[in-house]
């Protein structure tokens, strides 16, 4: 299955969506309907991300910012 995404800081004040922020990516986690973790890896800012499962049925697909400076997104949205 494959995923694409895009990690971006939207900004309140133009009310768009900012370019890609150096540094900033995302942690991707897959999981099957079991809970078995099918993927959990880490990748940068703007990319595509594939798995296989061998077990039908819904998956979980968890997106989490690999930044540790949270003051950056105070009030903000990815």
């Amino acid at each position: 299955v494959p995923g694409n995404y895009r990690t971006q800081l939207w900004d309140k004040q133009s009310e768009s969506f900012l370019p890609s922020t150096p540094g900033l990516g995302m942690h991707v986690e897959v999981k099957d309907p079991d809970g078995k973790v099918v993927l959990s890896r880490q990748y940068g800012s703007e990319g595509r991300f594939t798995f296989t499962s061998h077990t039908p049925g819904e998956h979980q697909i968890c997106l989490h910012s690999n930044s540790t400076r949270m003051a950056l997104f105070a009030g903000g949205k990815l």
